[in-house]
């Protein structure tokens, strides 16, 4: 059995593999619950920063839907409509729960 990863919300070492993807592993923490990527996936960061660079985050701007949207979809496709929640990001304001809205 693979070594766990330490979770970086905790600290925890009681983690275990959660999933699989098609382009890295997820680990969930038995303690806080966080499912997390482990370090050795992350991109580096100058990699990162382009990617972030190639938006604004603003409501209005479509990169910056389009960067969104590989968290909107998938979740979007889970949630019933008529859903209530929070849009707890660090941009200006909200963008995600404005998407959301407008699927109703």
């Amino acid at each position: 059995m693979p070594e766990p990863v330490t979770c970086p919300l905790c600290g925890s070492r009681q983690t275990r593999h959660f999933h699989s993807g098609s382009k890295r592993d997820y680990h969930r923490c038995a303690v806080c619950d966080l499912v997390f990527v482990p370090e050795r996936f992350f991109l580096p960061v100058e990699d990162e920063k382009a990617l972030y660079d190639m938006h604004e985050n603003d409501p209005r701007d479509a990169a910056y839907r389009g960067f969104l949207s590989r968290l909107f979809v998938p979740m979007l496709e889970r949630i019933p409509e008529n859903s209530r929640g929070l849009d707890f990001g660090c941009g200006p304001g909200p963008t995600l729960s404005l998407m959301f809205e407008e699927q109703g």
